[in-house]
């Protein structure tokens, strides 16, 4: 699965280009955000982002039913895809709305919290706000 953002009101664009693909399923989750599945990987050549602003390729989707479950979630899959890190992770909080903005925050705090009681080394090498991902960095996104 990939992720698009875009500009409010240019999600029905990039869908047209999206579903131009041969066999993808491009879907609008809000009016800022595309989800884009592809039959076959890696990603195609001269794939059209036009409209994107950005673009994340191989999102992962946590279930995320209460905080809690979501904070537990992400905190297992940094713990599982970083344990052997050894750069900065620029862990940032994205979002297409208030509120889902608040809940994001809610949800990295505790995943930081969880990965504290578990694996301190990671929580020590997050850094923190805006900013490009440095080539030495790992780079999570949360919306």
């Amino acid at each position: 699965m990939h992720l698009f953002l875009c500009r409010e009101g240019h999600a029905p664009a990039l869908l047209r280009v999206l579903g131009r693909l041969q066999g993808a399923s491009a879907t609008a989750l809000s009016p800022q955000l595309v989800k884009l599945e592809l039959p076959t990987e890696p990603w195609p050549a001269g794939l059209p982002v036009a409209f994107a602003t950005q673009v994340l390729p191989d999102a992962v989707e946590l279930p995320a039913p209460s905080v809690g479950a979501g904070a537990r979630a992400l905190a297992d899959l940094l713990a599982e895809r970083l344990h052997a890190f050894k750069g900065p992770i620029r862990l940032q909080v994205m979002a297409t709305g208030d509120a889902s903005a608040g809940r994001a925050r809610l949800i990295r705090d505790g995943a930081l919290e969880v990965l504290g009681r578990k694996l301190k080394r990671l929580v020590r090498a997050v850094v923190e706000g805006p900013g490009p991902a440095q080539p030495e960095e790992a780079q999570v996104q949360l919306l």
